[in-house]
């Protein structure tokens, strides 16, 4: 409601602009497990993370594609109709049909695994991330996401991870022409070719 160039650092404080949980959680754990303990954390996680990384790249129908330009523990990835697809990053050298179809199938993965998520046939959740990617022609295409937010997940979490995502991607090929989502547990995101 101020115009512009009327600063009111007042109004913008902590308290006033977010709920105070998360920081009142964050001081909790920090004052628990000390700086020592959260490093140990953060470490382990981006540990694992690396691990997954490298172990979903290694199965060939699954491409990272935030493999050296990411300091976090997010691994962002596409789903592959074969092992003989093209990279994520030769899309450009396709038409406009193809990549939308390359996309479509991640997508539709995601939602399949929504869908086995709100069954209660799926343990964990992937996220889908609209517009991550800007293709040469200006166009962005959304990707998978795997944000692991537990201290439990380590590289054997990794490992089981990978294998049950790559059984998930063995049924899901089995009806992905004719898949139609009917129930999911939230709103899914929308499919971002544009």
């Amino acid at each position: 409601e101020l115009e512009y160039g009327n600063y009111s650092p007042f109004q913008y404080t902590l308290e006033l602009s977010r709920p105070l949980n998360g920081p009142l959680a964050a001081y909790v754990n920090l004052k628990t497990f000390g700086v020592t303990g959260f490093q140990k954390i953060i470490g382990n996680l981006m540990d694992a993370s690396e691990h997954l990384k490298e172990l979903l790249n290694n199965t060939g129908r699954f491409e990272v594609i935030n493999d050296n330009d990411s300091d976090g523990f997010v691994t962002l990835f596409v789903a592959k109709e074969t092992k003989n697809s093209p990279s994520f990053f030769e899309l450009n050298n396709l038409s406009p049909a193809k990549i939308e179809q390359f996309g479509q199938y991640s997508y539709k993965f995601y939602l399949f695994l929504l869908e086995k998520q709100k069954k209660g046939e799926c343990w964990f959740a992937i996220d889908y991330s609209t517009g991550y990617h800007r293709l040469s022609d200006g166009k962005k295409l959304g990707v998978l996401k795997a944000y692991p937010m537990t201290p439990y997940f380590d590289k054997k979490a990794a490992e089981k991870l990978v294998k049950d995502i790559m059984i998930f991607q063995q049924k899901f090929d089995k009806v992905k022409d004719t898949f139609v989502v009917k129930e999911v547990p939230h709103k899914p995101r929308p499919f971002v070719y544009r």
